[in-house]
């Protein structure tokens, strides 16, 4: 089943998902929906290529499968993010837990997310409660650190600004 992306407007929100005919789904979109929806593109996938990609766009999520639109919806391969001097791809020095304390109620508080739904896009469903209790000031350990180190470096939304007391994520020399 194709991965399709429908857009609401020339401006609008973005839908992710999969469907057996995407220009079926897009038909039973719209007749539930006040703007005219467009059917942005199609990829090869089923269901862990849309999870892939919601974890992707997850910064960006307004609600359930509708994320504001990114340019990088529409670049050649939207599954894998590009790397940049903010978002390093190579190893990286995690945070400490007062810095990722930071990182997380700021993240939540400008992209509207709850502490345990952005404990659910960083980790596994074991540790969905990792960043309700860091903000109620509990530590982590070293690999959760890292993970959640990582995503923010790799995820952080371009509209927010990165708090000032938290350095900039840098790639460790090789």
């Amino acid at each position: 089943m194709p991965v399709y992306f429908i857009r609401a407007g020339e401006e609008g929100p973005v839908k992710i998902g999969w469907a057996v005919d995407p220009q079926q789904r897009l038909a039973v979109l719209q007749t539930a929906h006040h703007e005219e929806l467009v059917l942005l593109r199609v990829l090869d996938g089923e269901q862990p290529e849309e999870r892939q990609l919601h974890r992707r766009f997850g910064p960006h999520r307004i609600r359930g499968e509708w994320f504001r639109f990114v340019d990088a919806m529409l670049a050649p391969d939207p599954f894998t993010p590009p790397a940049s001097p903010s978002s390093p791809r190579a190893p990286m020095r995690p945070f400490s837990s007062g810095q990722l304390r930071v990182l997380a109620h700021t993240y939540c508080l400008a992209t509207s997310t709850k502490p345990d739904a952005l404990s659910g896009k960083v980790f596994t469903q074991a540790n969905r409660k990792l960043f309700p209790r860091l903000l109620a000031g509990a530590g982590c350990t070293a690999s959760n650190a890292e993970r959640a180190s990582r995503w923010f470096a790799e995820n952080w939304p371009a509209d927010v600004a990165w708090p000032s007391d938290v350095p900039a994520p840098k790639a460790d020399a090789a």
